[in-house]
């Protein structure tokens, strides 16, 4: 049910062993990580479901720990940060379809079925279960596990934790490693001393009960054959605005602009790649496209009016995290944030011990 493992571990270490960093910090898409827990082959019965949510915790602090003792040994300090999202609300002010899932058709036996129409429909059911496993799992490691710290926004997209989390524990000392699937934490590339490290998996090849993982290691300048990133941040950020995100429901705008393809739309950024762009201001005033229309609306001044009526200051504002800082995200959301980031140095001397009892008392079940 949790994606990393010890093979996921040796892969970074081995990629950085030729650098000379003192400390490490993962930042872990604990959402992209997580899976088995949303389908329907965990609703057999109302025990299974229990069995369901225990096992994805159980296998989620297991591999954590086992992961962080791992980096222990080659770093003189390794912080874990996970990080997930409790609904995108704010997000959805601007586009009431960000990240909507289609509704899913579940196949689960008659028990499960009355269970569901006795306490929620399918999808407050399903949401309900992803919700206990980060809870319970966030309570467990920030209280009991030092140089942990699960972080939950509310309303916003979880993306962004990282880009404060690197900036509030930031040190040249110190590589950063997003580890998530996700193309947007590309566009954070624009530090040598970040990283994301990228898995996919082929279904259906198993090997010893495990699928077949595939691995990419972004840095910066570092060319994936499926993402293509740019060496300037700031570019990528603007190339999947153009192209869209199907998967997040954000709508292409090659079409409307009649700029031809997503190819045609890489050679025209590839011209400013080494310019020197660090804003989006400095972006809007150095890249021009050879759509007149595309660049009346990109040149215009973004404003919080413009990313809700502008096509192309849309999608920057759901794709850029310095657009969502400086538009959506307030101050009571970073302080929040950051106190959940602050929870790194807590700990239990029996993290463990601590653990089973917290599960006991929910569920009267022994966790380890």
């Amino acid at each position: 049910m949790f994606r990393l493992n010890q093979f996921d571990a040796n892969n970074i270490k081995q990629f950085l062993s030729h650098k000379t960093y003192r400390n490490i910090n993962l930042y872990i898409d604990f959402d992209n990580m997580l899976f088995g827990i949303y389908y329907p082959e965990v609703y057999c019965s109302q025990t299974s479901y229990i069995q369901a949510i225990i096992t994805a915790i159980e296998t989620s602090i297991k591999r954590l720990y086992a992961i962080y003792k791992s980096f222990e040994t080659d770093f003189e300090q390794v912080n874990v940060v996970c990080f997930a999202a409790f609904g995108k609300e704010k997000l959805r002010e601007i586009d009431s379809e960000y990240k909507k899932r289609n509704k899913l058709n579940y196949t689960v036996a008659l028990d499960v079925l009355n269970f569901i129409k006795q306490n929620a429909n399918t999808d407050d059911f399903i949401k309900g279960t992803r919700q206990i496993v980060l809870k319970v799992t966030q309570l467990i490691l920030n209280k009991a596990f030092k140089d942990f710290c699960f972080v939950i926004s509310e309303n916003i997209d979880s993306d962004i934790i990282p880009y404060y989390a690197i900036n509030w524990l930031n040190n040249q000392k110190t590589a950063h490693v997003i580890i998530s699937s996700d193309k947007d934490f590309v566009q954070l590339l624009n530090n040598k001393h970040i990283y994301q490290y990228r898995t996919t998996y082929r279904k259906p090849i198993f090997a010893n009960n495990n699928m077949i993982k595939h691995y990419t290691i972004l840095e910066q300048a570092s060319i994936d054959t499926e993402i293509k990133p740019f060496k300037n941040s700031l570019l990528n950020v603007l190339y999947f605005a153009i192209i869209g995100d199907t998967t997040d429901n954000i709508k292409p705008l090659i079409k409307r602009y009649g700029l031809k393809s997503k190819a045609n739309v890489i050679i025209e950024l590839r011209r400013f790649e080494d310019s020197e762009i660090e804003n989006i201001e400095q972006l809007q005033k150095i890249v021009s496209l050879s759509n007149r229309s595309f660049d009346n609306d990109f040149k215009q001044l973004i404003t919080k009016d413009s990313i809700k009526e502008n096509p192309i200051h849309k999608n920057l504002a759901l794709i850029s995290f310095e657009l969502q800082d400086r538009f959506i995200i307030d101050n009571s959301t970073r302080l929040n944030l950051r106190n959940q980031i602050d929870l790194l140095r807590q700990g239990d001397e029996k993290p463990f011990e601590y653990a089973n009892n917290i599960v006991w008392q929910l569920f009267r079940i022994k966790l380890f």
